[in-house]
């Protein structure tokens, strides 16, 4: 896995008073490398370009990461792997303790969910998430979950989500869900917006 920064994180020497880790795509079932300039790379990427500089103006600093492999690959959760691996990556490079929003777009959605037991996670940002029925919930407790689905995906279940935030707040987790009418999967209809929620 890597972890990127975007140049305009910098603080000018301001300390870091939080991360934010933006994960990216991809499939259901694939060891292929994901290359340096995919699609869902890209996406993220210009997701932070976006809000990178404005963040940085309140002390948090913004990576993407890019996961080993394209797929979720069953039992192996490969990314969930990845996101714990960025996770201690930062919480080395940074002072101890800050916390770390984790946010996630498709199958990065569901793997920053799952990630959001580990330790200095504060918050998790599901962007049209692959959430399916059998996802657990433990993980979430002490967490923030903010879920956000376009009305228009056809690739990732906008109901899934809503199920999902449901079951998580039956749970007794701390879940709010946003709808985003006409936005498909791909985070580029109404791009504005979602560059806004992710900033929020």
């Amino acid at each position: 896995a890597v972890v990127i920064a975007l140049p305009s994180m910098m603080h000018s020497g301001r300390p870091v008073a939080g991360v934010l880790l933006l994960a990216h795509g991809g499939k259901e079932r694939s060891h292929h490398a994901v290359p340096r300039r995919s699609g869902p790379v890209q996406r993220m990427r210009w997701i932070g370009g976006a809000i990178a500089a404005r963040l940085a103006d309140h002390g948090v600093a913004t990576h993407v990461m890019r996961f080993r492999y394209q797929g979720w690959n069953d039992s192996e959760k490969s990314p969930v792997q990845d996101v714990r691996w960025a996770i201690g990556q930062l919480a080395e490079r940074y002072v101890p303790d800050v916390p770390i929003t984790l946010a996630g777009h498709s199958l990065g959605g569901r793997a920053v969910v799952n990630a959001a037991d580990t330790p200095g996670v504060a918050g998790v940002l599901g962007l049209a998430a692959w959430l399916p029925p059998t996802e657990p919930t433990a993980q979430l407790a002490g967490r923030r979950l903010l879920l956000a689905h376009g009305t228009q995906d056809r690739v990732t279940s906008p109901r899934s989500s809503f199920e999902y935030a449901a079951r998580a707040r039956a749970d007794g987790h701390a879940v709010a869900r946003i709808v985003l009418p006409g936005s498909g999967h791909t985070l580029l209809q109404r791009a504005r917006d979602w560059n806004r929620l992710v900033l929020a």
